[in-house]
């Protein structure tokens, strides 16, 4: 069975504000062995349903 998730993070360190948004794509599918895994899919800079700044 496949899972993902999509979680946003803010990393104020990172520029100025507002600059540090990203949005992951997250598989929490299990392995062969029944353990899950969390793989980091794909990061997308921006918010979702933002335009890139």
């Amino acid at each position: 069975m496949n899972a993902l998730d999509v979680d946003e993070h803010v990393w104020r360190h990172l520029g100025p504000p507002g600059t540090g948004l990203v949005t992951g794509i997250v598989d929490h599918s299990r392995g062969e062995d029944g353990r899950p895994r969390a793989r980091l899919l794909d990061p997308v800079k921006c918010r979702t349903g933002g335009r890139p700044r």
